[in-house]
């Protein structure tokens, strides 16, 4: 009887250590028992302004490294988290070509600027 006993016990405890990772997998909170979990990342907050074009020439911007052609009478929408540089890719009316125009701040959000 007490082999017959421990060998009961000994399947139960092996069948119940063998069904947790199902259970813990179908849990209503998947990711509480998650074995690599991502760390938290801040998110940036990010200021949207437009940059119109009032010009009768097509102008270009740099913004983190990529230049962006606007033409004549169209916006160009940024969406950049504060500090971001604005640069001249092109003359633009009195800056020469790479001048900075302006830095982004939270005061530019939903700006528009117009280049003439």
């Amino acid at each position: 009887m007490n082999k017959v006993r421990r060998t009961l016990i000994a399947l139960v405890l092996t069948a119940v250590s063998a069904s947790a990772p199902i259970a813990i997998n179908a849990a209503p909170f998947p990711h509480f028992f998650h074995l690599h979990p991502q760390p938290a990342v801040a998110q940036v907050t990010r200021y949207t302004f437009t940059i119109f074009n009032n010009t009768y020439a097509f102008q270009q911007f740099k913004i983190n490294g990529i230049t962006h052609t606007v033409p004549s009478h169209y916006n160009l929408v940024v969406k950049a988290p504060a500090g971001t540089r604005i640069y001249a890719a092109s003359k633009i009316g009195d800056n020469p070509r790479g001048s900075l125009l302006f830095t982004v701040t939270p005061q530019y959000d939903a700006q528009q600027f117009i280049v003439e």
